[in-house]
């Protein structure tokens, strides 16, 4: 499957821990196992909904595992982020990854990651997003000892104002607003990602 890296920082994740050693996040189990009965482990060439097929992973972290995957209908790649193993057993959790992943998928702004469609594979919910280019603002500001340029960090403040400005304006809230939460495009654009928390005012 190749390396794995944590949803939060970026960083490589060791299989034999379930924390990432660089930030400490917590990581579901590395092979995706579930706890009880009546769900499916994820591997990679399944078939989500007889449309999309997973090809990689992209990485792990507390609330799941992110996937690439290719959408056979449209012939594009895709981003489908799997509820961890360990909180499908959880209806009320269930519930609220559902409802939230719905409030996202509603909000259309270029700083807001575009969510295309929520469903189930096996019992487990999942999203599928788009994918992007690039890297998250955590692992930026880790490749820039001196800091951020001037005029890259107000650019970043200003996309993240305009997405966050949009996020309010619908009375809603992002509630785990980090660096490991922002994506940072080539071209410089910025991406508010991972709306697992978001909530309605």
């Amino acid at each position: 499957m190749g390396r794995v890296n944590c949803l939060s920082c970026g960083q490589p994740l060791d299989d034999a821990s379930r924390f990432c050693k660089h930030c400490g996040a917590a990581t579901p189990s590395p092979d995706d196992s579930l706890v009880g009965s009546g769900f499916v482990a994820i591997k990679l060439g399944d078939l989500f909904e007889n449309k999309w097929r997973l090809e990689g992973k992209l990485g792990q972290g507390g609330m799941g595992s992110v996937f690439l995957a290719l959408d056979l209908s449209l012939d594009r790649k895709v981003a489908i982020k799997v509820l961890a193993g360990e909180l499908c057993n959880d209806e009320e959790f269930v519930t609220r990854f559902e409802r939230e992943a719905k409030l996202t998928a509603a909000l259309d702004h270029p700083n807001i990651v575009p969510v295309y469609a929520v469903g189930q594979h096996g019992g487990r919910p999942f999203i599928v997003m788009k994918l992007l280019e690039g890297a998250t603002l955590l692992r930026h500001v880790r490749a820039s000892p001196g800091g951020l340029p001037v005029k890259d960090a107000l650019s970043i403040m200003r996309q993240l104002c305009d997405g966050l400005g949009f996020i309010h304006s619908k009375g809603l809230v992002h509630r785990d607003l980090k660096a490991g939460n922002i994506h940072i495009a080539p071209s410089g654009h910025t991406t508010i990602l991972d709306f697992g928390i978001l909530r309605d005012t």
